[in-house]
């Protein structure tokens, strides 16, 4: 009877080795055909339903008060070579800025309108926002640095954005935050900068842009 429980164990010990080991070379098939895509390159578009663009302002002068939403991608692609981002254009569809949350929390509505209006972006004359990369460069830590144009309100200023890419079944997907101020794009109202007397009415110049974006390969 002893034996037969001491036999009993070594095959489950065994059997877990065994589903390790599986599992383990099933991991690395997955990734190695992963690298071997990504490789190969290709085009690859942006899933503008998939993508998600967040936003983040804040009224300075007021402890806590911010204001969120969500700008959706319109269109863009990439194109990779031998492992490499070598081109890439999006474009951000300005008449979709929407506030999910405002710092009184009230108004949503009134501040999406008034941000699509000319006090800011004015999405009727200028319906998109553009970004056209110049250059990724793959840092130590394995995170990119993009380096590219912004295009907002017909004003071009160039920008870097620090990112994480990942490739899983022939889809690209990129992760980043940048901090940007908004005069430098025309976009002045509530601004300190050029109006006085403003009080705690002061918005401030620096706003956040957060993107989830997701590509896939063009057949």
């Amino acid at each position: 009877m002893f034996k037969k429980i001491i036999l009993i164990l070594v095959l489950i010990v065994l059997g877990v080795f065994a589903y390790k080991g599986f599992n383990g070379a099933q991991t690395k098939s997955i990734d190695q055909n992963n690298m071997e895509n990504l490789s190969k390159g290709g085009n690859f578009e942006f899933d503008a339903e998939k993508s998600v663009v967040r936003w983040q302002g804040k009224k300075t002068l007021i402890l806590n008060y911010v204001d969120q939403g969500t700008i959706k991608l319109k269109s863009g692609f990439l194109t990779v070579e031998d492992g490499k981002i070598t081109s890439g254009d999006l474009s951000i569809d300005m008449s979709t800025v929407s506030a999910v949350k405002t710092g009184k929390g009230e108004g949503e509505s009134f501040l999406s309108k008034h941000l699509m209006s000319p006090d800011f972006f004015d999405a009727e004359k200028y319906p998109t926002a553009d970004f056209k990369m110049t250059k990724a460069e793959v840092l130590n830590d394995g995170s990119y640095k993009i380096d590219g144009v912004l295009t907002i309100k017909g004003i071009t200023k160039p920008i870097s954005i620090l990112s994480k890419i990942s490739m899983a079944d022939s889809t690209v997907k990129i992760e980043g935050k940048i901090e940007l101020d908004r005069t430098e794009w025309d976009v002045r109202y509530g601004s300190g900068k050029f109006f006085q007397n403003l009080g705690d009415a002061i918005i401030g110049d620096m706003f956040t842009l957060e993107f989830d974006l997701v590509a896939n390969i063009k057949k």
